[in-house]
């Protein structure tokens, strides 16, 4: 019987030290130095303008607003005056500009700065084709890149916007 209860003791232990760690990630964080590649396809054959220029950009859709950190002049938290703030716009991370484009598909590779928290929070990839200051082509669907695929190759379709 002591046996019993010695075991069974030992055992609740165990289980109380042990279930509280199933939340910790032991896995080291990657680099941060990133890189998107793949290709640019259109729906419809097209055939460039000689000036036609291409825009691939890697955005973070909902950046974290900054910290709201009091500094030595300010008063007390709750004696504070509150003033509303706009929550910051998408954060373009990495933009690659090619020019003299060829025949699709058009290849890009865009580096940018990304840790791993924040690609599993997942971020867009973004293609505008201009020509003459004007976008004649443009990706409508939202391209999505996150720590699962960004060693992958990304195709993009585009579509024209005439």
């Amino acid at each position: 019987m002591k046996k019993f209860l010695f075991l069974s003791g030992w055992a609740a232990l165990a289980a109380v030290v042990f279930t509280g760690c199933e939340h910790l990630d032991l896995a080291t964080e990657g680099d941060t130095n990133r890189v998107a590649t793949g290709t640019v396809e259109f729906y419809h054959a097209a055939t460039l303008p000689a000036d036609a220029e291409m825009v691939v950009t890697v955005t973070d859709p909902a950046p974290a607003p900054p910290p709201l950190v009091p500094g030595p002049d300010q008063l007390p938290l709750l004696h504070r005056q509150v003033v509303a703030t706009a929550l910051p716009g998408p954060a373009i991370l990495g933009v690659q500009t090619i020019q003299g484009l060829g025949s699709s598909p058009l290849s890009f590779r865009v580096e940018f700065q990304a840790d791993d928290a924040l690609l599993r929070r997942g971020l867009v990839i973004d293609v505008r084709i201009s020509s003459h200051g004007k976008v004649i082509y443009l990706n409508r669907n939202q391209y999505g890149l996150s720590l699962g695929d960004i060693g992958e190759p990304h195709e993009i379709w585009v579509e024209s916007m005439h």
